[in-house]
């Protein structure tokens, strides 16, 4: 089977650009998704699943450490019960291709698996942002790179556009840069664009490359808060109440987020929340179940939980009823 692998940092817009992939993958052949997030609870899954895919999920960990044992097990069965032509790999926005890429150099991975494209997203909103969190992890995902997607152009100045796109050939001149709003990312491009550095079947990242895997130190206190379910009673949050409480969550008022993702019952229908490094999205969902996902430091389990479970902004925090 072929295997690409879908990196780009926390919130960057992977899963957008999968979901676009997603007509062009079904007419070119039999596909499998392999989602791996830090939570324990699947929020990517549910999103792919909704369009009727097969998608294994790798929960709990990073791919490329704690769960990388689980991946080839997970490939072998994928292989045994579908015999995918393509199999794509979302692994979370901290995996090190420098850990992940020698697995398909080994057994059992090297006798049925190759990877032949590698596809970096990067924010061009918040690309100095996540440098300056991630520090020398930063360039890893964009070194190992086939494609670098510059993704939410449509936000970005002028100047932060051509920041990203400078940045991202100074660290792999090799890649090939696009530009693009919403994920809208071309699969053939990504096709193109790999069998031009990937004429044979070699190695699926070149080591020498990469840079030290960065789990430790300051990424190393990046942790998450998966709540099995958001809100007791759907009325708890009403659309006012969720939308103060994320702008608490986005505004530090419960640590400091990096990302946090998930679904949010509302009387009115399930929302979908995503919040990238302040920005905030809010948008209906179908049918899903309540959970959200937080990564970032110093978090207040205790506070977020409480608040998110009972409708809590900060105004009834303060003694103030809410709306």
């Amino acid at each position: 089977m072929n295997v690409t692998i879908a990196y780009g940092f926390l919130g960057a817009g992977k899963t957008s650009i999968l979901l676009h992939w997603i007509p062009r993958l079904r007419a070119a052949g039999r596909t499998a998704f392999v989602v791996n997030e830090f939570g324990k609870e699947g929020i990517d899954q549910v999103v792919l699943q909704t369009e009727s895919l097969t998608v294994r999920s790798l929960v709990g960990g990073c791919v490329c450490c704690e769960l990388r044992g689980e991946l080839p097990g997970a490939l072998q069965q994928l292989d045994a019960e579908l015999r995918p032509e393509r199999v794509i790999i979302e692994p979370t926005g901290l995996a090190a291709p420098k850990d992940l890429g020698p697995l398909f150099g080994a057994p059992p991975l090297a006798e049925f698996a190759r990877v032949d494209s590698i596809v970096t997203v990067v924010d061009a909103v918040r690309h100095e942002a996540a440098r300056a969190v991630f520090g020398a992890f930063y360039p890893e995902q964009i070194i190992a790179a086939d494609v670098v997607v510059i993704n939410k152009i449509d936000l970005a100045t002028g100047a932060q556009q051509a920041g990203a796109r400078r940045m991202a050939c100074a660290i792999n001149p090799r890649a090939t840069v696009v530009a693009t709003t919403h994920g809208q990312a071309d699969w053939d491009l990504v096709s193109v664009a790999s069998a031009r550095h990937r004429p044979s079947a070699g190695p699926s990242f070149d080591a020498e490359r990469a840079v030290d895997h960065a789990h430790t130190g300051d990424v190393g206190r990046v942790s998450t808060l998966g709540l099995e379910r958001v809100a007791v009673h759907p009325a708890a949050l009403r659309r006012p109440a969720l939308d103060r409480l994320v702008a608490d969550l986005a505004a530090g008022e419960f640590g400091d987020v990096l990302r946090a993702k998930g679904f949010v019952p509302t009387p009115n229908g399930v929302i979908r929340v995503d919040v990238v490094m302040g920005l905030i999205e809010l948008r209906p969902s179908g049918d899903a179940p309540a959970r959200l996902e937080v990564i970032g430091r110093n978090l207040r389990h205790t506070e977020m939980e409480y608040a998110f479970t009972h409708g809590l902004t900060e105004l009834t925090r303060s003694g103030r009823a809410t709306a």
